[in-house]
């Protein structure tokens, strides 16, 4: 499987969480993003490496994607 680190963009949505719950199923290390700490709480108590940025500001991008291999976009809208 991948060995690196991976940055889910949109964690907290749905589809982001499946994301998370499948790639720590598969021993792949993951940094969840989303726009808020208060999204982020599951995540932390779950001991998830967590990041907080919004996909509209490149320099909220450049801390979260600093140290991953790779990006799984899960933003969507409402």
């Amino acid at each position: 499987f991948f060995s690196g680190k991976i940055l889910v963009a949109g964690a907290n949505g749905g589809t982001g969480r499946e994301t998370m719950r499948r790639l720590a199923h598969h021993g792949v290390s993951a940094r969840a993003m989303a726009r808020s700490e208060d999204k982020l709480a599951e995540f932390k108590t779950e001991g998830f490496e967590t990041v907080v940025a919004d996909v509209r500001d490149r320099a909220s991008l450049d801390q979260a994607v600093a140290g991953v291999d790779a990006v799984i976009c899960c933003v969507g809208t409402r």
